[in-house]
């Protein structure tokens, strides 16, 4: 015959090691949670860094229909395919504006900022001319 006090005896045991279990699992799933709640407050604050450094960056402008960009630093006009700038050499994803929203025409901002293609095109011939002198002084000099 089967003793029932040892079977209720047993049902008590069992049910009180499931409610020790219950406990522990109850406590990872708040501890889980928590994490959950950390990890999100943090996302929310990289979220918001992210939000204020997109705002410092401008989108770059979409060429205009001749193909042209102007540097936003220096307002030189570029090819569109053009990476970076020719005339101050900033990269064109943040400083590139199309050539009607620009602070002026190209050619003056070039006047302006002092260069010219002329201005480049006679310091290249000085430094071939000097060049050049220095090869005729130094074929004269080992002739003799």
């Amino acid at each position: 015959m089967t003793d029932y006090r040892d079977s209720d005896e047993a049902a008590k045991l069992r049910a009180h090691v499931l409610q020790e279990e219950l406990a522990e699992r109850e406590a990872e799933v708040a501890a889980q949670r928590q994490e959950l709640e950390r990890q999100r407050a943090e996302l929310a604050a990289k979220s918001e860094e992210l939000a204020a450094l997109r705002a410092r960056v401008p989108e770059p402008a979409a060429p205009q229909p001749d193909g042209k960009w102007v540097c936003g630093a220096c307002h030189r006009a570029n090819e569109a395919h053009y990476k970076f700038c020719l005339g101050c050499g900033r990269e064109f994803g943040d400083q590139a504006l199309p050539v009607s929203e620009s602070l002026g025409d190209p050619v003056d901002a070039e006047r302006n900022r002092g260069g010219s293609p002329s201005a480049a095109l006679v310091a290249s011939f000085v430094v071939a001319a000097v060049v050049l002198a220095g090869v005729v002084w130094w074929l004269t000099s080992t002739a003799r």
